[in-house]
């Protein structure tokens, strides 16, 4: 019976994450720059300068002292009154409507706030600070479009204005307008063109548009006007290792981590790409000390772990899950247990490996990888009927999950039973990976018990062309062979199978009972 030799145990179950998607997660290094609140109040509470601002009446002055002083006292919805009592005196003043905005914006009456400010501006259509401060609001509330228009007002009446493009382009990344960003981009570097900044934010833009040379390019004229820069040189490692250039990607992680020595992420990345570039213990040395700088970074014993069980180090993986979990404030409790789910079982402790998956999926029920690799543990431990429900659920939670139709199209062809669903789910399994061996054996075992032996052929045949080195598979095309009476092709197929495997007592059996019967 083929249990986990039937999976592609190799398979990246925990897939590492690329350089590119931690880069913008890192301090500072994001191409949208983030518009607070505190920068909105400020800019709101700075005032603008107003061409038509006039001297309100002497009989105001009273509701102006008390505005005033309710703004000092931070009770804005007073101040707001008293700004809307003035405006009774004198309702063509600007400043004054201003201020009233700017006052029901801070007591949080925000939609009363943009009817003002876009009253003030039909006053004040050339004030471009007023457009900033307005396009900030809109910001807030997430109304880009509305936030865009403002800017691109602003640009019409001052196109030198840094910080109207700036925030141009970066409204245009969130509205993931690319091709819009690069182009004010591009403006903005003629206006300032010794800013890494600008220059990192078009690399990260063009990267986002798949134009990697234009990205490397941005990024790396990005390093050479401020090579101490962090997140430039880190965003070009990121970007040379996209390119599968490896070498050239860890000499900059190096420079990098020489600039940040403590931030945890570069070292991660550093980590993973020694490990992408086959330098293993490098990496696992890298792993080490990012947890022992940065303890809570979770991820970081997770791709460790992920290393020591490809490299068959059950043990230190196990070692450092059960740390990780010690230390693990319940984020990712539910994939540390189905990780050290998977060491244990990897390392063939079947009863250790068992309550880890059953603890991930207690604390993440929809885990389709779980589930699926408690099915095939439940298989291990010959407990067929809950191996069949852990394989119906994974399916059931990821209908492309190859993996799971393979194992559990093969456990029916083995059983002999539910024959035509073992069909489908099979066909289902190799559309998917239509050059994957296991599964065309798996394919042309159930057409064998379906008593298709012509199909099961052509599938085990075309499984041995793309794996010509799996017993199991020369094991049944042995079987395949068999059947139709071709008994010397069997004997070669399943001679081929056990010299890869010496220990297959039933092919011995088979072998023999060939040769007692040619004597």
């Amino acid at each position: 019976m083929r249990r986990l030799n039937k999976m592609a145990w190799n398979r990246v179950f925990f897939v590492l994450n690329s350089g590119i998607g931690l880069i913008l997660a890192i301090n500072g290094c994001g191409h949208v720059q983030s518009r607070k609140t505190n920068e909105l109040t400020q800019k709101a509470s700075s005032g603008a300068n107003f061409n038509k601002a006039s001297e309100f009446p002497p009989e105001a002055y009273a509701h102006y002292i008390a505005a005033v002083i309710n703004e000092n006292a931070a009770d804005f919805n007073s101040a707001a009154e008293e700004y809307g009592e003035i405006l009774k005196y004198d309702s063509e003043n600007p400043l004054l409507r201003y201020k009233l905005a700017v006052s029901l914006f801070k007591s949080g009456k925000t939609s009363e706030a943009i009817k003002e400010f876009e009253a003030t501006l039909q006053q004040e259509p050339e004030n471009t600070q007023l457009r900033f401060t307005l396009a900030l609001i809109y910001a807030s509330m997430g109304n880009l479009k509305e936030a865009a228009a403002q800017y691109e007002e602003a640009i019409k009446i001052n196109p030198h204005d840094i910080a109207a493009l700036s925030s141009l382009a970066d409204l245009y990344v969130l509205q993931e307008k690319s091709d819009e960003a690069i182009a004010v981009y591009e403006k903005l570097v003629n206006e300032k063109k010794d800013s890494s900044i600008i220059r990192f934010n078009m690399g990260m833009i063009y990267f986002k548009l798949d134009k990697i040379d234009e990205a490397l390019k941005n990024m790396e004229e990005a390093v050479k006007i401020n090579p101490q820069y962090f997140p430039a040189v880190l965003g070009l490692a990121a970007f040379y290792e996209s390119k599968g250039d490896l070498n050239t990607a860890i000499e900059n992680y190096k420079k990098a981590i020489s600039l940040n020595p403590d931030n945890a992420k570069a070292r991660r990345l550093f980590a993973n790409a020694l490990y992408r570039n086959k330098n293993t213990e490098e990496a696992i040395k890298e792993y080490l000390v990012s947890t022992e700088n940065s303890p809570d970074v979770i991820e970081a014993y997770m791709e460790l772990a992920y290393i020591y069980i490809e490299g068959k180090k059950y043990g230190e993986a196990v070692k450092i899950l059960k740390k990780a979990l010690e230390l693990d404030k319940k984020e990712r409790q539910d994939e540390l247990h189905f990780l050290l789910g998977l060491a244990y079982h990897f390392d063939k402790k079947n009863d250790e490996a068992l309550m880890p998956y059953i603890k991930a999926l207690e604390l993440n029920p929809k885990n389709a990888k779980a589930h699926f690799y408690l099915g095939t543990l439940y298989e291990d431990m010959n407990k067929k009927d809950e191996a069949i429900r852990e394989l119906k659920t994974a399916i059931e939670l990821d209908p492309e999950n190859a993996d799971a139709l393979n194992y559990l199209g093969y456990i029916y062809a083995e059983k002999q039973t539910n024959l035509d669903e073992a069909l489908d789910l099979l066909k289902r399994a190799v559309s998917i990976e239509p050059s994957n061996g296991a599964y065309l054996d798996s394919l042309g075992w159930v057409y064998y018990k379906k008593g298709m032996i012509e199909e099961a052929l052509i599938n085990i045949e075309k499984a041995i062309e793309i794996s010509p080195d799996d017993p199991v598979i020369l094991d049944h095309l042995g079987d395949i062979y068999f059947s139709k009476g071709m008994k010397e092709k069997a004997r070669d197929a399943w001679n081929k199978s056990l010299k890869i495997d010496p220990n297959q007592k039933e092919i011995k059996v088979k072998i023999e009972k060939i040769n007692s019967a040619s004597q």
